[in-house]
């Protein structure tokens, strides 16, 4: 599985961490703007390993955050079920890029 452990936006570094802690708060992902961190969650609350694809799809979803933050569109942000959608979409974009 290709597990990027950083990226660049506006010549700032987000860096991408992976941990099986973050479930127990319920969360499946989390991005923390001030310090520049995304966390994926790689065990369900029952510590069952997520597949690679579930990672995926949510590393697209904190991405999607980083971009809204980054660009100002903190309304856009907050909407959840948008921002979810738009990781979906950008999940099944690079996975069936040829």
């Amino acid at each position: 599985m290709y597990t990027p452990e950083s990226f660049e936006i506006f010549g700032q570094t987000i860096t991408v961490k992976y941990s099986n802690c973050i479930r127990k708060l319920g969360a499946v992902g989390l991005y923390e703007h001030d310090s520049k961190v995304i966390t994926v969650a790689t065990h369900d609350i029952d510590d069952k390993p997520h597949d690679e694809d579930f990672m995926s799809a949510t590393l697209y979803h904190e991405i999607i955050h980083v971009l809204l933050s980054y660009t100002g569109q903190y309304e856009l942000n907050m909407n959840e079920q948008m921002v979810e959608l738009m990781g979906q979409c950008l999940y099944q974009v690079l996975k069936t890029m040829k």
